[in-house]
């Protein structure tokens, strides 16, 4: 038989439904003692030789294979349940009521699986969360008043939106009359929003005048959509669909999905009160469920002090005032923006009134996303998706982070045209497996400028049309001839580095698809002076391949589908702005090997810290949910533990407090460690001095150890290094006045003796040569090499992309036995850290590393730097790492206080987000 992708593709989708139907009946009959229902190889092996039977003459080998596959990749996702810091642990349940029927959450559950087959693992968890976020609400059924404030942190392009609609559903079903959803501040987003919920919630188009998603087929009640694809919400009497009248036991329900604009919020506020409000009735008798999508973006007061709060902040808090009963949630991926509101005083942070005081739920990504943990560290799934942009150093002439607006050139960096080129052969690839109406996007963002923008967007234009012209005559020609022409040798380059070792497909075939796969490929800015805009449902038969140009207008919420290729370069550092700008997150089913991420190793790092801190953000939430701690206790900690690492816009920080009072518990079962380092030489002949000195009281290294480790030294040693070292002090992962003082003044005895470890790297590890470091007293370790950099700021950072300068390393010296143990516990999904090994009872840890640095790695400006280190005769830089063992008898908090804003860590790393002028490309 002919087995073209295409074919083979649709057949799939529609065995997967016979595999469907076999799966749901053996789940039937499981409960009746019938059968026992267990979803593992040997029943999907059973049901596919079942099938195979159903279809003997059109079912072949390769299909079968192409099956198993699609159901593995299917059924293997999973997703862990969130967690909730609660104002109120004696909360209430109320939802769901016990036989209280649910029939707009009925359809939209039916419609996720059917529209997307990955989510058959994970629906179920889907629907816990929803009815957990929706039992957080208030009962809009309940007597009296209320106004509940909540927010739901989820991951970056994670589903974050699909979850406020099934929440939306819930609500809705449970009694909620009215729901307003403001979007972010761009109409393109507030559109590409509209579209999701009319297809997941309305289920009617009213500009096609169609049924869209859940309303085919349906004869549940259309709720009333105040806005459209067409138009945010306008007032206007000659507009239809306007009129904001809740009637008493009317049971459609009102739904609005409007910009965070003040005009737009001022007509919502008016005309609600004007048809709802009257003499007899102050307020709203109909309850309102408020969604604030991107909350961190525009609904954050802003304002210094002695001025009123920001306009859109105070429209939305007037909305929510015209209501008896409201409920606010704000879902957003940086949710540190909201819990700095007023931070300098408890009372004012909650009188605020947009502070998510009564609830804060932490959504668990499924297994399935791919996020910043899995790209930017070196243990990512994804690390190798990731090409280094270096080529810029030494080429600031054509093009720097500090460009102008009235930048005038017309050629880019040599790796600019690579990732074009790439972006064409992940096309031609995915026509090859079949994906052919599947949307495909590139994303461009190098400048904030819209003119700059409109620039990029001809040099783009005159380079894709060369590359279509090449490949037009010469692709599905032989190689001795194809490769005579300029632009195909470049192509076949590129091929070799990104995709040659990891295609299922030769060059020969890939090069003959190309034509068909790049010709319908568009490009198209995205700001506010652009007439296009990413409209992917215009595209939905066929699929689009779309190149998209922007900043900012591409960073928040809107989703680029299918993207397949990024080429950034910027120079912004705060978390909510970097992380918002990285749309490559999320799901890339079937072409996740083709992703390639062009960035520079400067942004990469950023990302891997931003990363980190949220991955320690999201392990506070979890200890904290433990400890049954409150909304506020945890704005609290977060803002005290993370402000230094510029967290966000300092004008949504303006109050923040500077640095954290930590107590006794603040370091249990944590790693305190140097991963920057001063610059200054002497400063490390100074630290190895320290070190020499520490040799001399450590008695005899373990024996049963294969690198130097000591066990019993006394506190008071570990305690003089502490104090004595020289580390630049802008890192708050290594507070050195804070951590001596918890070391000193702790009465725990389990802290009087300390292990040592001079971390020292195995034979066999590499190819790097093995670099001894004589020390006092026999202790001989092998240096660690680092990938290094140098800050903005001029420190050197030896952790490299992992964010740790170790990697497990506090797991040696243990018995092999308690570390299977420690192991084994661990959920099957998730890898093993550094903390994990610290359990309570074991004794604190001091680990030595000698710092050799990757001098070939280093960006070329940065090589001279790191060869000083040789000049010293232990060639190495010397690094710390503490560690203290967890202990469940002490909580700890953290208390507040002002010093020198001079000590934030961004401002002494000299990272600066750029300032937004008027040709912000919003």
């Amino acid at each position: 038989m002919v087995n073209d992708p295409v074919s083979q593709k649709e057949k799939i989708d529609n065995l997967l439904g016979s595999f469907d139907a076999k799966k749901n009946a053996a789940q039937f009959f499981a409960p009746l003692g019938k059968q026992t229902f267990v979803l593992d190889d040997a029943f999907i092996d059973k049901a596919i030789k079942e099938i195979q039977a159903d279809h003997p003459d059109f079912i072949s080998d390769d299909d079968l294979v192409a099956l198993k596959k699609r159901i593995n990749s299917v059924y293997e996702v999973h997703q862990e349940d969130g967690d909730a810091l609660l104002s109120n642990y004696n909360h209430v349940d109320w939802y769901p009521r016990a036989g209280e029927e649910r029939p707009y959450w009925d359809r939209y559950k039916a419609y996720l699986v059917k529209i997307n087959p990955f989510m058959k693992g994970t629906i179920e968890t889907f629907n816990r969360n929803t009815d957990k976020i929706t039992n957080y609400f208030g009962d809009p059924k309940a007597e009296g008043i209320f106004q509940v404030r909540g927010l739901v942190m989820g991951d970056v392009q994670s589903g974050k939106t699909s979850t406020y609609i099934g929440t939306i559903c819930k609500a809705v079903d449970a009694g909620y009359k009215v729901v307003i959803l403001l979007t972010g501040m761009v109409e393109s987003l507030r559109k590409q929003t509209q579209t999701r919920i009319d297809e997941g919630y309305v289920g009617y188009d009213s500009v096609s005048n169609k049924r869209v998603g859940v309303g085919i087929g349906s004869a549940l009640d259309l709720p009333r959509s105040l806005t459209s694809t067409a138009s945010d919400y306008t007032g206007s009497n000659i507009d239809k669909n306007t009129d904001m009248s809740i009637r008493p036991g009317d049971p459609v329900p009102l739904i609005l999905v409007c910009k965070k604009n003040t005009n737009v919020l001022g007509k919502i506020i008016r005309g609600m009160k004007n048809l709802n409000i009257s003499s007899n009735h102050k307020l709203i008798d109909a309850p309102l469920l408020l969604i604030d999508d991107e909350a961190d973006n525009a609904s954050i007061n802003t304002n210094k002090p002695d001025l009123d709060p920001t306009k859109i902040n105070d429209e939305i808090r007037n909305l929510l005032k015209l209501f008896k009963k409201a409920t606010y949630v704000g879902f957003t991926a940086t949710p540190f923006a909201n819990v700095f509101i007023q931070p300098d005083n408890t009372q004012d942070m909650l009188a605020d009134n947009l502070f998510p005081q009564d609830f804060i739920f932490s959504l668990k990504a499924p297994t399935d996303y791919v996020g910043p943990m899995s790209l930017f560290f070196d243990s990512g799934n994804y690390h190798n998706c990731l090409v280094n942009i270096d080529d810029y150093i030494g080429n600031e002439s054509l093009f720097s982070y500090s460009h102008k607006k009235d930048w005038d050139g017309d050629r880019l960096f040599p790796s600019f045209y690579d990732a074009i080129i790439t972006f064409c052969l992940a096309n031609a690839i995915r026509d090859l497996r079949g994906d052919i109406n599947a949307h495909r996007s590139m994303l461009i963002n190098i400048s904030r400028f819209k003119d700059v923008q409109a620039k990029i967007k001809v040099i783009t234009a005159d380079y894709l049309g060369e590359i279509q012209k090449a490949v037009r005559l010469f692709g599905r020609q032989k190689d001795v001839f194809a490769l005579a022409n300029p632009m195909m040798r470049k192509i076949h380059e590129v091929w070799q580095k990104q995709y040659e070792n990891h295609c299922e497909y030769s060059w020969d075939k890939v090069k003959a698809a190309l034509y068909d796969a790049i010709s319908p490929i568009d490009i198209e800015v995205i700001n506010s002076n652009s007439k296009g805009h990413l409209d992917y449902a215009a595209h939905k038969v066929h699929g689009w391949r779309v190149i998209a140009i922007g900043g900012l207008a591409l960073s928040r919420g809107l989703t680029l589908e299918g993207l397949v290729v990024s080429y950034f370069f910027r120079n912004t550092s705060t978390y909510d702005v970097l992380m918002q700008m990285g749309r490559w997150f999320g799901y890339r089913h079937s072409y996740g090997d083709l992703v390639r991420i062009w960035i520079s190793q400067t942004s990469a790092r950023w990302y891997g810290e931003v990363a980190e801190a949220i991955d320690v953000l999201r392990k506070d939430i979890d200890r904290m949910v433990d400890l049954k701690k409150t909304p506020k206790e945890f704005g609290i900690r977060v803002r005290a533990d993370s402000e230094e690492l510029g967290i966000t816009a300092s004008n949504k920080m303006r109050n923040a407090v500077d640095r954290i009072d930590r107590d006794n518990g603040s370091f249990y079962g944590g790693i305190s460690e140097t991963v920057y380092l001063s610059e200054d030489l002497n400063d490390h002949i100074h630290n190895w001095d320290c070190v020499k000195k520490l040799c001399q009281h450590l008695g005899t290294p373990d024996p049963k150890v294969n690198q130097p480790y000591f066990r019993g030294v006394p506190k008071a040693f570990i305690l003089e290094l502490i104090n004595n070292v020289h580390i630049p002090q802008g890192s708050s992962q290594f507070d050195q006045p804070q951590l001596s003082k918890f070391v000193e003044t702790s009465d725990d005895p389990n802290l009087n003796a300390w292990d040592v470890l001079f971390a020292s790297k195995q034979k066999g590890e590499d190819e790097w040569p093995l670099l001894p470091v004589q020390l006092p007293h026999g202790v001989c370790p092998n240096a660690i090499v680092r990938t290094c950099a140098v800050t903005n700021g001029g420190y050197l950072l030896v952790s490299g992309s992992a964010a740790h300068i170790g990697s497990r390393d506090t797991k040696t010296g243990l018995d092999p036995q308690k570390i299977k143990e420690i192991e084994a516990g661990r959920p099957p999904e998730k890898g093993t850290n550094q903390t994990m090994y610290l359990y309570e009872g074991r004794a604190p840890l001091l680990i030595v590393y000698c710092i050799e640095p990757n001098v070939e790695a280093c960006e070329p400006h940065e090589r001279e730097i790191f060869m000083q280190i040789r000049t010293i005769p232990e060639a190495t830089y010397p690094a710390f790492s503490f560690g203290f063992p967890a202990n469940s008898k002490v909580t700890g908090s953290s208390t507040l206080f002002k010093v020198n804003r001079s000590a934030s860590y961004y401002d002494n790393e000299g990272f600066k987000t750029e300032p937004k002028k008027e040709d912000e490309d919003l």
